[in-house]
């Protein structure tokens, strides 16, 4: 067999069970039975179409190297819905490769410092990505501690400082203020699934924190569409119902319902307007929705992540009696295991697709424009 490189997708893993054979052993039989791709051929995943991207602008005169191993780490990083986990590099013949049980991959790369795809998505075809060095830039960029980069289209390395005004033994809501308070002067409703921080002046959460967790997010929980006034503000301190009759808003929830489906009573409290803001209705109902999903998918593959949600003002628009209408909505993805950040900040516009390189900021960034400590380390 020709030597080919080699990022490899291989979905066997049940295989693997029922026939005992280990993950060389498959792992060979797969690349014996590969034909090769077409030049033009357009693989179906989004992890090809992605690094087939960055493999066709990267140059390929690329003299920076990186290893195997950085590439791993980098697609895992990038790319947790088909690496979720951290393995341990095996290897095979001319390559080098890691194998991911959750999702029934490999990953490898070959003697030839070449980069392919082998697997479901690719239709058992090899795919060619490129040579190794191509990813190089990418691959470094992942490596500083200042953030996601957008082009990475996934999570970075944050820098999280030492704060201990955002902690309180007395103010907080365990284990989803664990990170810190976003800010101080707000409503602190701890509720079952969420905690909010709600602004009486905005009538509307200032902030909003999940912990979310695969088994919070794959219960049986009904929805209802219950939207209520929350019981636990005071009338004038809070949105009604009526201010968003006929207002051209959508009631947009900041955490998510169906990140509520563990619990119903943490799927009813999502209804709670505390958790609701006037949302564009092209965004709530596109856009948002599709963020949403991928936050799902994302925690699939990350397993715990925090995820905190809410405004960005910049002008002073409103709805009936006072409630504030916001010119953007951010959402901070976090992976406390990885200490790996995805930032986004969505123009609360008729916006049908969100963008990972328009809409991305650094979390320093969102910090200045909202005047918010997002997220903040407890001192030793």
């Amino acid at each position: 067999m020709h030597k080919r490189p080699l990022l490899l997708f291989v979905l066997i893993a049940l295989l693997l069970a029922a026939c005992g054979s280990s993950p060389q052993e498959d792992f060979a039989q797969r690349l014996g039975q590969a034909r090769k791709a077409p030049a033009n051929d357009t693989a179906s995943s989004m992890f090809l179409s992605n690094v087939r991207r960055v493999a066709l602008a990267a140059t390929a005169t690329d003299t920076v190297s990186i290893t195997p191993d950085q590439l791993f780490d980098w697609a895992e990083a990038t790319y947790p819905q088909l690496f979720p986990t951290h393995e341990k590099t095996l290897e095979w013949s001319v390559y080098q490769y890691r194998y991911y049980k959750d999702t029934d991959v490999y990953l490898g790369v070959d003697s030839d410092q070449r980069v392919v795809a082998l697997g479901a998505p690719t239709g058992g075809m090899l795919v060619d990505l490129g040579p190794l060095a191509s990813y190089a830039s990418s691959v470094n960029a992942a490596a500083t501690p200042i953030g996601p980069n957008p082009e990475l289209q996934g999570f970075g390395r944050v820098s999280i400082p030492v704060r201990p005004s955002q902690f309180s033994a007395l103010w907080s809501c365990p284990p989803f203020t664990d990170w810190g308070l976003p800010s101080l002067n707000v409503d602190l409703l701890c509720k079952t699934g969420i905690a909010i921080g709600h602004d009486p002046d905005t009538k509307g959460p200032r902030w909003v924190i999940e912990q979310l967790t695969p088994a919070k997010i794959q219960g049986d929980a009904q929805r209802k569409d219950n939207f209520r006034t929350d019981p636990d503000l005071a009338r004038g301190r809070r949105a009604e119902l009526s201010d968003y009759a006929a207002s051209g808003y959508d009631r947009g929830h900041m955490a998510a319902a169906a990140n509520m489906a563990w619990s119903q009573t943490a799927m009813d409290e999502s209804f709670l307007l505390s958790n609701i803001l006037p949302q564009n209705p092209s965004l709530n109902r596109s856009a948002w929705a599709r963020l949403e999903d991928d936050v799902r998918r994302w925690v699939i593959g990350r397993d715990t992540l925090w995820v905190i949600t809410g405004p960005v003002f910049r002008g002073n628009r409103s709805i009936g009696a006072g409630v504030r209408v916001p010119d953007a909505l951010f959402k901070v993805l976090f992976d406390p295991k990885r200490e790996e950040a995805f930032v986004l900040v969505v123009p609360n516009e008729s916006v049908v697709r969100y963008n990972e390189q328009q809409h991305f900021v650094t979390l320093s960034e969102l910090e200045r424009q909202t005047g918010l400590k997002l997220l903040s380390r407890k001192p030793s």
